[in-house]
């Protein structure tokens, strides 16, 4: 039976990291104005939230998937110390969601065969998906020690320590990827503001620039340099790199986030009250952060 990975399964959970962390790394607030900023920011008309309609191939997959339990469970039966259907178990229930289930049986694999590193790597993505890191952390760190040169597995120990907050170590976790594969603009922003949130500027701006010039393109990589600039006090050159990540991909709301607080900041408040607005409808939490209250 072949191995399966149930890697990034989960979608997109970790496209967010290390997109929108102004309130940790900057002391700026709005200003005091808020019940002038709230005032105009009701008079905007607001409309309906689009519904999310799962797709029919989405629902076609969740049937396939289980049918494959079925015949997982039952291969079991007849091969109980065959490792890899625990393997191949564990991630189809994770695929729908049934950690807890997912959870038992890859502890069992794990259990008959330790030797396993899929096994190890499998589990820590569930509790990464549980977000449970420390707990992940520990198990996708075995798997890396069982197979260095495994560059999947060393992705999600990277990715576990931004989550984590451990950039003194996703830092030198990123510069080893690299030697393994080309990362993509994701892994590079991340590991970009790795660099910078462990004080190595030079070394950020390097990554973060060549990053741009790679994926010009894509949206992360304009918001993570307007990043660099704007969390090393160059805001006006960060302003342009926020407008461009909104403009290449409307929906990324981290990215209109910061243009909004870089807006802000520029005293242009009209532009960011449009934003705040779009955020109402789209990502209470970042409208949240963006409106503060002047008793918080």
């Amino acid at each position: 039976i072949r191995e399966v990975s149930m890697f990034n399964f989960s979608g997109g959970k970790k496209i967010q990291f290390l997109v929108a962390l102004f309130l940790t790394f900057s002391t700026f607030e709005i200003s005091a104005q808020n019940t002038e900023f709230s005032k105009n920011v009701n008079n905007l008309a607001e409309t309906d939230k689009k519904k999310n309609i799962r797709p029919n191939e989405e629902n076609k997959e969740n049937e396939l998937t289980l049918k494959k339990i079925e015949v997982y469970k039952q291969a079991i039966v007849k091969h109980p110390k065959n490792t890899l259907l625990y393997n191949n178990l564990g991630v189809a229930y994770s695929k729908l969601g049934n950690y807890d289930e997912a959870l038992k049986v890859l502890k069992k694999g794990i259990e008959i065969n330790p030797d396993l590193p899929s096994l190890h790597y499998n589990l820590g993505i569930v509790y990464d998906n549980l977000e449970l890191f420390p707990e992940a952390f520990k198990y996708v760190q075995k798997a890396v020690l069982m197979n260095g040169s495994n560059a999947e597995f060393r992705t999600e120990k990277c990715q576990l320590l931004v989550l984590m907050e451990r950039y003194s170590e996703s830092a030198p976790c990123y510069e080893i990827l690299v030697q393994l594969r080309e990362l993509n603009a994701q892994e590079s922003t991340n590991y970009g503001l790795s660099l910078l949130f462990n004080k190595q500027k030079d070394q950020a701006s390097a990554i973060l620039e060549k990053n741009l010039e790679l994926f010009p393109n894509e949206s992360i990589a304009h918001n993570a340099l307007g990043m660099f600039y704007f969390l090393t006090k160059k805001q006006k050159k960060s302003l342009p790199l926020f407008k461009k990540a909104v403009e290449l991909d409307p929906t990324f709301d981290a990215a209109r986030y910061n243009l909004a607080i870089v807006q802000l900041k520029e005293k242009d408040r009209e532009s960011a009250i449009k934003n705040y607005a779009f955020l109402k409808k789209t990502d209470s939490d970042y409208a949240a952060q963006l409106y503060k209250q002047k008793n918080n």
